[in-house]
């Protein structure tokens, strides 16, 4: 009998090892530097394993309703169907993702090439481009959305709804956390 805990493996032990990986990869942090916070370090090797774990399990969902689309693309799909009209304009979808306007521009006409959203000049601002969905992208959210909501119900089915509100609460801080380290960093760049 170890004193290693016992943690919940997936098909040929690859979480046991990865979780192993990150505590290895943290304890070698804190020998080369003695000023280093163990727990923080294993923390933030665990947030990179659970986001590349996750995305990995999502993309098998979205394959298990026989569709696959990038986090990107399905970003787009998701805000367009769930928005009240399915279309808003670029600079819009830009603003909700929190991505550049080139990369919502390479993102639109992909998905306007395979026949899911097509571009109008805006209602409002005939200047401005809107992004609706075809028939055939609301076709395909109608199975890509509930799948992920059922992914991410199905993801943390294990956790209380005290454990749940707990870990939103950390995640928001350590995001807090991440965008005020890369607020000070960009500062920093341009002085």
């Amino acid at each position: 009998m170890t004193d290693e805990p016992q943690i919940p493996t997936v098909a040929g032990g690859a979480t046991y090892r990865s979780i192993l990986q990150q505590k290895e990869s943290a304890r070698q942090y804190k020998q080369r530097y003695e000023w280093a916070d163990l727990p923080a370090l294993e923390a933030s090797l665990k947030i990179v394993s659970v986001y590349t774990a996750t995305l990995a399990a999502l993309a098998r969902t979205f394959n298990s309703v026989g569709v696959w689309k990038s986090f990107g693309r399905y970003s787009v799909l998701k805000t367009l169907f769930l928005s009240p009209t399915a279309k808003m304009n670029q600079a819009q979808l830009s603003k909700i993702l929190g991505v550049t306007s080139p990369n919502i521009s390479y993102l639109v006409d992909s998905l306007e090439e395979e026949g899911l959203v097509e571009r109008r000049p805006g209602e409002v601002d005939r200047r401005s481009t809107d992004v609706g969905l075809t028939p055939a992208g609301r076709a395909l959210c109608e199975k890509l959305v509930p799948a992920a909501v059922q992914f991410s119900t199905d993801l943390l089915a294990g956790f209380s709804e005290e454990e749940k509100d707990l870990l939103n609460a950390f995640m928001e801080r350590i995001q807090a956390s991440a965008e005020s380290l890369h607020a000070l960093e960009a500062g920093a760049i341009a002085r």
